[in-house]
């Protein structure tokens, strides 16, 4: 690499959003120690989807504490960025330290959509590791996968060495210490993989091969003698859960802290793999949640949390704790939020509670419009709640609501589907009668898939052709509504069916279609059927062994070794009454519904809290930080505005003017200051930024405005902010501002920037002579007209009123002074592009770096 700024920066400065790959985020992992097993974390899909991942957090949390290992995350790269190291040959890495991904020790996989599949490939393929088991060697990391897609571990099983199934929170240590104990020995590979299978929760693929019967379909494994029952952490108290997670500098799919207040669910939905695999119910008492949310809080800032379980309305303290939350995040504008209700489970105090800060959303999940159908699939509810809930969040001040339905569930007709929009209907109705205006109603609409593991994973899935007719028929009914509708691809509907109850077989049509150049398949825009079309033509796959019914439910399946605790006879009956539109009350909390799970183990009953007492009080740590030293006066509206000026260098160089913005936000909530907030609806720290910089371009002034509900020193607040700025944000000086002084926009008169260009190479005319020619060229002619397209419209811009000053130093240095015409900063970019848009060499060669800030009166 060259030791040039500007001649080979970084990749960063040439992709999309590069702020997804510092890896310095506040709480990550920064370094490992000598001796340490090398683990790296993955999600198989973007940045932004990764981070929004509890369970990968969890782990990489469990992981980072268990002595003698370091963890940290991969994810796959944008396109652009893999474009980049493919054309260059170079190996992905790790985020935290750039270890390129072929020399960890471990490599792990949270499996929690099918459609992710490709993507394992690619991030094997770009780490450069081999993409079967079978050809890497003792130097090659060990590829784990775990997450509810492993409880049908076959596509995958080619590439993956060792499943986790189940709960991994203690299990996936133990195999770290294991691999780091192999590694000291002189043992092979295929000893490691034989000391993992005989752990209860492992299972490895290739010390095992699948038979099949003269039509194909499996009969058994041989070599495999008992089934792999997945693992259960018993207690969630005594669990470990991130209390300090990731702040990430890029805005996440959920950017909020996310705290599991249970696991499992109560219910008994026919169609629900999650109820299945994650029984039994156990809940995290209120005391743990609110010492995980006080100190989650204070160690990342973050201005919403939110409480997390397959049915939050079924948490048995949800009223109490919610009333306990609001108590403590209320004055500190901390939003809370909760994931899709069960219909009925929508409390009015809980309401109450949430809009304090923020209204924010509510999801409502009926699944079927028509009692048969919900009856079918065991969805017991009461529309009479559905429409309370409406009117509900309506006469509370909400405009909005969510609604998500199924189509090709089991037994459903065309009345079904037409039975969804008049459901709708009732519910906007119900919500206007109870506060006349406006109510939006969004419908999301999912294509069913059958799920191993569950009643259905014996019947059909509804062909793509006749699913596209369903949406159809759909958005026709809905058409001059008013209503929302999203819906799902019917083709990603047949891509995750395939794998969802693929046998091994179909890992030879996922690794086609890969080579093919399929990949992120679960994102619209970059699903390519056609690829996947032409895969299963060379293989000569049939889809339909996976999509049409079994015929004989006796027979095995292709995760029938997989044990989820829940016994398939019981499956069996559950699909037998689904079928004849029989509800049957389920009980995995209370009396039981005999699904196995329980019997003959000595796995837990369900943990509950029930007592009405409050079970902790506010932390010293929890409260806001005092500072006694005096301050500057506050302005007629009690507040006191400080003006800080801060550098923005290294890696925060690709922070954007956005993320800028919330790392300060919440830089300043962490600090403990006494900020003050916007007011509205959704109120956030009021402070202000200088004009946008480039991104990539470094700055030593750089300035913020911040507003305080209380006196306190400038100092003060510089000491304080310090301590909390990620990486690359450095304090530089504070002082009070007048309240009614003008914005930081508005006082801006000009800016100073310096660039540095490199050196000459061998052969090259000299570059000090080139810039002089350029410089001189510029200031004489008396217009630079560059054209400038925004939004579709084109416009013309003369730069050189602009110049305020340009001039050749040493170095060779160029020194730029930008000021304001008529309201107006130009981009310095810009300038330069059109300083030197003869030399191509002149923008990848330089390093510019804004040197000064001058305000009106010369103060700031």
């Amino acid at each position: 690499m060259s030791l040039c700024p500007g001649k080979d920066d970084s990749i960063l400065s040439q992709v999309r959003r590069p702020a997804r790959y510092l890896g310095s985020e506040i709480n990550a992992a920064r370094a490992p120690q000598e001796g340490d097993l090398r683990v790296g974390l993955s999600f198989p899909d973007h940045y932004e989807i990764g981070m929004s991942h509890l369970g990968m957090a969890i782990l990489y949390d469990c992981l980072n504490r268990t002595a003698g290992v370091f963890a940290e995350r991969v994810f796959l790269p944008d396109t652009d960025l893999e474009a980049h190291l493919r054309a260059r040959r170079a190996p992905l890495t790790t985020l935290e330290t750039r270890t390129p991904l072929d020399r960890l020790d471990v490599l792990g996989f949270s499996l929690a959509y099918e459609l992710t599949y490709t993507n394992v490939l690619a991030i094997l393929d770009l780490g450069q590791i081999p993409l079967h088991g079978e050809e890497r060697q003792r130097r090659h990391p060990l590829i784990l996968a775990g997450g509810p897609c492993a409880f049908n571990p076959e596509p995958l099983s080619p590439f993956i060495d060792a499943f986790v199934i189940g709960d991994a929170e203690y299990l996936l240590p133990q195999i770290c210490l294991l691999v780091r104990e192999w590694k000291t020995s002189d043992a092979t590979r295929e000893d490691l993989l034989r000391r993992l299978d005989r752990l209860d929760s492992v299972y490895v693929p290739s010390l095992f091969s699948p038979c099949s019967d003269p039509n194909r379909r499996l009969i058994s494994l041989s070599g495999r003698t008992a089934p792999v029952r997945k693992a259960v952490v018993e207690d969630l108290d005594r669990a470990p859960f991130p209390e300090t997670p990731i702040v990430p500098f890029a805005r996440i799919v959920h950017d909020r802290i996310s705290i599991e207040v249970a696991r499992g669910c109560p219910h008994g939905c026919r169609f629900c793999q999650a109820s299945v695999l994650y029984r039994p119910v156990r809940e995290r008492s209120p005391g743990r949640i609110l010492q995980i949310a006080d100190k989650s809080l204070l160690a990342t800032g973050y201005e919403e949390l939110s409480l997390l379980s397959l049915s939050i309305g079924d948490y048995s303290r949800l009223v109490s704790l919610v009333q306990d939350l609001m108590a403590r995040v209320e004055n500190k504008r901390v939003a809370l939020s909760l994931p899709s209700l069960r219909v009925g489970s929508l409390d009015r105090e809980v309401v109450c509670q949430i809009r304090k800060v923020r209204k924010t959303g509510f999801t409502l999940a009926p699944e079927a419009a028509s009692a048969r159908l919900r009856n079918a699939v065991n969805k017991e509810i009461d529309e009479e709640e559905l429409f309370r809930s409406a009117r509900l969040l309506a006469s509370l001040g909400w405009r909005s609501l969510k609604l998500y339905f199924m189509i090709g569930l089991p037994t459903e007709t065309e009345e079904d589907v037409d039975q969804i929009v008049a459901l709708a209907s009732r519910i906007r109705g119900e919500a206007l009668r109870a506060k006349p205006g406006s109510f939006q109603v969004t419908i999301n609409v999912s294509t069913f898939v059958p799920k191993a593991h569950t009643p259905f994973q014996w019947h059909p899935q509804l062909p793509p052709r006749e699913a596209e007719r369903r949406q159809t028929h759909l958005k026709r009914a809905i058409r001059r509504t008013g209503f929302r509708l999203k819906w799902h691809d019917a083709n990603v509907s047949f891509l995750e069916g395939l794998f969802a109850r693929g046998d091994r077989r179909t890992a030879s049509l996922l690794e086609e279609a890969y080579r093919l150049g399929c990949s992120r398949d679960g994102w619209t825009e970059h699903l390519r059927f056609d690829l996947w079309q032409k895969a299963l033509d060379k293989t000569g796959f049939s889809p339909q062994e996976c999509l049409n019914p079994v015929p004989d439910p006796a027979a095995p399946l292709p995760w029938h070794w997989i044990d989820p605790g829940v016994s398939p006879a019981f499956l069996l009956r559950e699909y037998e009454k689904a079928l004849r539109s029989e509800a049957a009350p389920f009980h995995c909390a209370g009396d039981c519904s005999g699904c196995g799970h329980c019997s003959g183990s000595e796995s837990p009953g369900p943990t509950r809290f029930s007592s009405p007492t409050r079970l902790c009080q506010d932390s010293p740590e929890s409260a806001p930080k005092e500072n006694p030293r005096p301050a500057a006066a506050m302005g007629v509206d009690g507040l006191l505005r400080v003006r800080v000026r801060y550098a923005k260098e290294a890696s925060a160089v690709y922070l954007s003017h956005l993320e800028t913005l919330t790392a300060l936000q919440r830089a300043l909530r962490r600090s403990g200051l006494p900020i003050a907030f916007t007011l509205g609806e959704n109120p956030h720290p009021r402070i202000a930024l200088s004009p946008a910089l480039p991104l990539g371009m470094e700055s030593l002034s750089e300035y913020v405005d911040i507003w305080l509900a209380r006196a306190i020193s400038a100092e003060a607040v510089a000491n304080s902010l310090a301590k909390e700025l990620p990486p690359g944000l450095r304090v530089l000086s504070a002082q009070p501002v007048a309240c009614g002084a003008p914005s930081l926009e508005e006082s801006v008169v000009w800016m100073e920037y310096e660039v540095r260009f490199c050196q000459d190479e061998p052969g090259e005319p000299s570059v000090r002579e080139q810039l002089k020619g350029d410089v001189e060229n510029f200031l004489a002619g008396r217009s630079s007209i560059v054209e400038i397209r925004s939004e579709g419209k084109i416009s013309f811009v003369d730069l050189r009123p602009s110049v305020r000053d340009l001039t050749l130093l040493d170095g060779p240095i160029v020194r730029l002074q930008l000021q304001k015409i008529h309201g107006n900063l130009p981009s310095p970019t810009r300038v330069l592009d059109a300083l030197f848009a003869s030399r191509e060499s002149r923008r990848t060669g330089r390093h510019v770096r804004k040197t000064q800030t001058v305000f009106q009166h010369g103060k700031p």
